[in-house]
């Protein structure tokens, strides 16, 4: 588990530097090793800290599995990048063997998880990864370090579930750009799809409301973790953008303008849901 104290770090990296301008480099290859070490493990004082555990004492002499989960923030990056979260693992070449286990909020899925594990100088020894074709909530990895020095980063990519928002917002987008379409062809030519002699019939407007309401719903009210609003917002964005054009279509029903401002209304109407579209065909699963 690492720490952020910053009075730690400074020192740490102070001694780093000294370490490195006295230019220590013994010709016994056991010295330099030694050498080594100790600048990997001042790093990780100063890094990180100590967990202790009280264990009843019958436990002694049998190998006990202690578990501990944490909350992280949600990661700062926008746009895509909001989907791939990463930390470092700074003790992992401590352990004799490493066990990551990854639970996502209700209203995610995990597309992959992936442990890198890194030697001393930084280049990469091995990869450990937990795909499947399925979208699920929890991965998990089991793997041991293949050096005392060794270090590892956390990799994991997180989607929204197929079953719920992501689902709805693209639908409704493709359904509601269709409606305006169609709409907006008939407005234009008048005859070409519904005869100009059948009047618009008065229930019109509160099935067209009807509709707004319904995908509004789908807006989460309840209290949700952050990474869950970060990763679903666009998608929230495309519903309320769809039923901001229903409304403005219901208000252009139900209120006779005379023209041009009857054909200039169809201009928010347009926008707006070409927006929609697009931005619903650009949020697409990565996976």
């Amino acid at each position: 588990m690492r720490a952020v104290p910053d009075e730690a770090l400074k020192v740490a990296e102070e001694f780093l530097q000294w370490l490195e301008s006295v230019q220590l480099r013994p010709e016994d290859p056991a010295k330099r090793n030694q050498i080594d070490l100790f600048r990997h493990f001042a790093l990780q004082f100063a890094t990180n800290f100590l967990l202790l555990v009280e264990v009843d004492a019958g436990l002694l002499g049998t190998r006990t599995v202690i578990k501990y989960s944490r909350d992280d923030d949600p990661p700062e990056a926008q746009g895509p990048n909001t989907r791939h979260i990463a930390w470092e693992v700074p003790d992992f070449g401590m352990a004799g063997s490493y066990h990551l286990e990854v639970e996502v909020p209700h209203g995610l899925c995990l597309s992959s998880l992936k442990l890198v594990q890194y030697d001393s100088d930084g280049t990469v020894i091995s990869e450990h990864l937990d795909a499947s074709v399925r979208p699920r909530s929890l991965g998990h990895l089991a793997c041991a370090p293949d050096s005392r020095l060794a270090t590892a980063e956390a990799e994991l990519i997180v989607e929204p579930a197929p079953q719920g928002i992501y689902t709805v917002s693209r639908i409704s987008s493709f359904v509601v750009s269709g409606v305006v379409l169609i709409a907006w062809v008939v407005s234009l030519v008048p005859g070409l799809i519904v005869s100009a002699d059948v009047g618009l019939p008065t229930s019109a407007v509160s099935v067209i409301l009807t509709a707004p309401a319904l995908l509004l719903s789908w807006l989460s009210r309840a209290p949700e973790h952050e990474i869950v609003a970060l990763i679903l917002r666009p998608y929230r964005r495309v519903l309320i953008a769809s039923a901001t054009t229903l409304v403005i279509m219901a208000i252009a029903a139900a209120v006779p303008f005379v023209f041009p401002w009857s054909q200039v209304l169809w201009t928010p109407i347009v926008a707006v849901q070409t927006w929609a579209f697009l931005e619903a065909l650009a949020k697409r699963k990565v996976s």
